[in-house]
């Protein structure tokens, strides 16, 4: 069964956070997408979770300091930014790289937004 929304706001209303990868989501590589800044604040003036998620293994806050020229400011369009380098550095430095680890979490939905390469994951654990 497909669902369609009219908008971004009817899609994210039944949960507590929403996810945004970067590439192809926010932005192009040169530029926000259209509407992107209007978006993400409307979203987080509702009082949602706002994560934006990057494959970069650039750490958080050396991502965050590229997108305050860009127009992406923390605690007014997003709450968090989760790097691949992050990630993984956490894991290497926790002594624990070796194992494999499966998250546990409630079922979580989540959600699609988009016909080619725009996605958008919402979700109710953050």
């Amino acid at each position: 069964m497909t669902i369609h929304h009219k908008n971004l706001e009817t899609l994210a209303a039944p949960f507590k956070a929403v996810l945004f990868d970067v590439w192809g989501v926010l932005w192009d590589g040169k530029t926000l997408y259209g509407g992107v800044q209007e978006a993400l604040a409307g979203l987080h003036a509702s009082a949602k979770k706002i994560a934006i998620v990057t494959n970069t293994t650039q750490l958080a806050q050396e991502v965050e300091e590229q997108y305050i020229p860009r127009g992406l400011i923390k605690g007014q369009h997003y709450d968090t930014i989760v790097t691949a380098g992050d990630i993984s550095r956490r894991r290497l430095l926790s002594g624990k790289f070796n194992q494999v680890s499966l998250p546990s979490a409630k079922t979580t939905t989540y959600a699609v937004l988009g016909k080619s390469n725009p996605t958008l994951f919402a979700g109710t654990d953050m």
